[in-house]
């Protein structure tokens, strides 16, 4: 497969630095400092050995493929420097800009520092921005190559790959950011199936990592290890329908990721697990296997404000695999990391697909609208309309049933998305209302957006989307903002998209100003980015191509956010990968 980046001119930069135990600088003349590490060590005036490094880095930007020359419309570019928890610079490379010459006269030495090049416009506006992995250097030559996009726009990558290099569409898999640029994919399905078809066991059986440092690589996703075994079917270790989630805290197991439920295709009921595994994403390694009360898969993930997952919804094994239907799941399993153990919790409510779950600032956590079932254990009927009552988790671990929680959603809805920002409000971006069309029920996108404040039970419209949708998928970006990733405008069926429903448009919304403005892919100016537009039926808006419930994950390190695959048009599902890039 051919790799999409491109490469930019690159810029050199010299350095000079005295790297000294109490850590002062100290000054130094780059052009009388040997070209070879020096054999002895000098003094600074507080008496610490000096080490006087020589060093010449050269930095290549690169950049997506989509993207023009950034640096062609750019009028400064900055470099700063972080390293051991201070930041340098921004040091002004506007005369590179117009094509060479040389940076600053002392810089450090380098260890493990990250460095960060800007681009910006004549205004002083954000042009590009990138960040390097950590960088070390203290003498001779070093190349350094950047990943870097149009900052507020999203740069296309190369697709998934399967094992034999081609394109592999991927959906209902787990995906998490490690920070500084590395991503992971676990397992996932190409299948876009319909309930009551036969178990296709589709799903892939590998992890995959994406490193936007390793550009040698190609920026492209490749096996790195076997997913844990399902302990089901025929598939080994294939699973779709299952949660990764990263876990947060003061406790041992931080950092490590909770991998639960899934089955071996998307509607593979008979293939349903219960088993889970705390994995560890550096080592590649099973840390501790769990097992869950009863099989579980598409189900929602929740990490509460005590630092637990709450596993909700989605569907268990049926008693009849005659047709691959789904089971409603009629329990909430709490998993506690400091203790590895989960805490099964009855729902007293009918059991619920296609919901949405936010966590509170209280600890609680909310369980809102989706699609009913008539009875626990009876398959989903396409009938039936969507809910509008908020079940509610406490921190004591007692479920409040929908009729008594005192919290209703605005309308009824399934696939609602919703999300806890850093602030405790949670948001609700749109999702899917029923409606009669033609004698038959469909589900129509809702555009209006509304947030719940911390303790509040009445949610309170802040804005309006662009365009409406549903099974988007909806990431916080910055303070007040999130992002509104690809969805559907109707469906026919509450699981999947059809005929051209599917949307490539990404959204950026300001909850607190109320200001939704569509995310391009490619745009020259600050001005064409505030009239892009995106509808429907736009093949190749934000993400490269149409798609609903894609796998999004937030760098921390930059707040940079991966895009991949999603439910297409029809089968088979998305290839695409798509990187948001931040605007600071």
């Amino acid at each position: 497969m051919a790799h999409l980046f491109r490469r930019s001119p690159a810029f050199d930069v010299r350095g000079c630095a005295a790297l000294l135990v109490s850590l002062a600088g100290v000054a130094c003349t780059p052009e009388k400092a040997p070209a070879d590490p020096p054999s002895d060590t000098g003094g600074s005036e507080d008496g610490s050995d000096v080490v006087v490094a020589d060093y010449a880095l050269t930095l290549k930007p690169l950049l997506p493929p989509n993207q023009p020359d950034l640096f062609a419309i750019a009028a400064e570019v900055q470099l700063e420097i972080s390293q051991g928890g201070e930041v340098l610079g921004p040091f002004s490379l506007a005369e590179l800009a117009a094509g060479g010459g040389q940076l600053a006269e002392a810089l450090p030495a380098l260890d493990g520092a990250v460095l960060t090049l800007r681009a910006l416009d004549a205004d002083g506006n954000l042009v590009s921005v990138g960040r390097s992995a950590p960088v070390t250097a203290q003498t001779g030559p070093q190349e350094v190559s950047i990943f870097m996009g149009r900052s507020r726009s999203v740069g296309w990558l190369d697709p998934v790959p399967s094992a034999t290099g081609s394109e592999r569409p991927v959906h209902a898999g787990g995906l998490v950011a490690l920070g500084g640029g590395v991503f992971q994919l676990y397992g996932g399905t190409l299948r876009v199936s319909t309930s009551g078809s036969s178990p296709g066991e589709d799903a892939d059986d590998g992890i995959w990592q994406l490193d936007l440092n390793d550009v040698n690589g190609g920026l492209l996703f490749s096996r790195v290890a076997d997913m844990v075994s399902t302990g089901t079917g025929s598939g080994g270790g294939a699973r779709a329908a299952h949660t990764v989630t990263r876990l947060v805290g003061d406790h041992p197991d931080a950092g490590l990721l909770l991998i639960a439920g899934g089955a071996t295709d998307y509607f593979d009921s008979p293939n349903a697990t219960r088993q889970a595994a705390i994995y560890d994403p550096v080592a590649l390694a099973v840390v501790a296997e769990l097992e869950m009360g009863s099989p579980l898969f598409q189900h929602i993930a929740t990490v509460d404000a005590n630092d637990r997952v709450v596993l909700s919804g989605g569907g268990t094994s049926r008693s009849d695999t005659s047709v691959n239907q789904i089971a409603g799941n009629t329990r909430i399993y709490i998993y506690d990391p400091t203790a590895r153990e989960f805490e099964s919790i009855g729902v007293s409510d009918e059991p619920y697909l296609f919901h949405g779950a936010a966590a509170r600032r209280d600890g609680s956590v909310l369980l809102c609208g989706g699609a009913p079932f008539d009875a626990p254990g009876d398959a989903y009927d396409a009938e039936d309309y969507a809910g509008s009552g908020c079940g509610v988790l406490t921190v004591s671990g007692e479920y409040v049933p929908r009729s008594e929680s005192g919290i209703q959603l605005p309308v009824p809805m399934i696939h609602p998305a919703m999300l806890t920002l850093s602030d405790g409000s949670v948001v609700l971006a749109g999702g899917l209302s029923p409606a009669e069309a033609d004698g038959d029920v469909s589900y129509f996108a809702e555009a209006r957006v509304w947030s719940l404040a911390p303790g509040a039970s009445d949610w309170t419209v802040v804005g309006t989307l662009g365009l409406g949708r549903g099974l988007a998928t909806v990431v916080e970006v910055g303070a007040d903002e999130v992002l509104i990733v690809g969805g559907v405008t109707r469906l026919e069926q509450p699981g999947f998209p059809d005929g051209e429903l599917a949307v490539s448009c990404v959204e950026r919304l300001n909850v607190r100003t109320g200001v939704s403005r569509f995310v391009p892919a490619s745009v020259l100016s600050v001005a064409d980015e505030a009239g892009y537009t995106c509808g429907p039926t736009q093949v190749d808006g934000g993400l490269r191509s149409a798609a609903s419930s894609v796998m999004v994950a937030l760098d921390p390190s930059d707040t940079s956010v991966l895009m991949v695959g999603g439910l297409s048009d029809g089968p088979p599902a998305n290839s695409g990968v798509s990187l948001y890039f931040p605007d600071r």
